[in-house]
């Protein structure tokens, strides 16, 4: 079986938890969730796609900090489930993420496209 589901904190606990045993168990290939996944449930992946950067919260948009990045890009490539991992962060130019903040053993390549609207 290959699915999409979707995994936040306003799901009834019985729905989280069947949705993560199915991402463990292989059955689903995509799993879209919230900034709230990557801090407390351990479901590693090989691809980890951050779509931005930043997070509304109390009325206005902040920052991930770089702790949170590295906890939710943490999940791509857990050696005890994967050899290698892939993490792509998303973010507006003036918002890019310090490389300070990656390990040294991480492979960055930096892209860049410019968008009109």
């Amino acid at each position: 079986m290959c699915g999409v589901a979707y995994h936040h904190a306003g799901l009834e606990s019985a729905d989280r938890r069947k949705v993560e045993e199915l991402f463990i168990a292989g059955e689903l290939q995509v799993l879209v969730a919230t900034s709230t996944l990557a801090m407390g449930v351990n479901l590693p992946a090989h691809l980890v796609v951050i779509k931005s950067t930043s997070q509304y919260v109390n009325g206005s948009y902040e920052e991930y900090s770089s702790a949170q990045l590295l906890q939710m890009t943490g999940r791509a490539g857990r050696p005890q489930f994967d050899d290698s991992g892939v993490a792509v962060i998303m973010t507006k130019h003036q918002h890019r993420v310090p490389k300070s903040f990656l390990s040294k053993r991480t492979n960055i390549r930096e892209a860049s496209k410019k968008v009109s609207i």
